[in-house]
């Protein structure tokens, strides 16, 4: 059901990740963990926009997360 990304350009995999707003942590399979790389990596951002409806979540980001933290993309979907 989740994937592990995509490449973006040669080399560099993307990530689509959710992430809580107000305390930083990032949606894993049980719940929320301060672990990025435990995150659930979603397909697409449809796919974890629905999981965001499911799990009835608010004040969460869709982060495209990059190898180098710096080109990260915060997307409010919640």
């Amino acid at each position: 059901m989740y994937g592990g990304g995509v490449m973006a350009r040669a080399g560099e995999l993307i990530r689509r990740v959710v992430q809580d707003q107000r305390e930083g942590w990032f949606l894993g399979p049980d719940g929320w963990t301060d672990n990025p790389d435990l995150a659930i990596s979603f397909e697409s951002a449809e796919e974890a926009v629905r999981e965001c409806e499911v799990r009835k979540l608010r004040n969460a980001d869709l982060v495209l997360s990059f190898e180098s933290d710096q080109f990260n993309i915060h997307l409010p979907v919640c």
